[in-house]
């Protein structure tokens, strides 16, 4: 305890953890169907810090319609 040894070996577990987490998560373009997208958000809301992946990017972002038309060029 006195070197720091059980910090590190903390640290460690964590990054590697995190590493598993993030190799087994979904990729962009990965196509889900109805069913399994209802169920990945359920899981995600159980999820003490769903807000973000562990390296805290953010796993959601909300928008308003009107951005969201806008963005789509429905508004100006």
């Amino acid at each position: 305890a006195d070197s720091g040894l059980r910090s590190r070996l903390d640290k460690a577990l964590q990054a590697g953890l995190m590493v598993i987490a993030c190799h087994s998560s979904l990729r962009a373009r990965q196509r889900l169907s109805r069913v399994e997208m209802r169920a990945l958000i359920g899981q995600l809301l159980q999820c003490g810090h769903s807000g973000h992946c562990p390296h805290g990017r953010p796993t959601w972002v909300e928008m308003e319609t009107k951005e969201l038309e806008r963005r789509f060029g429905r508004i100006v």
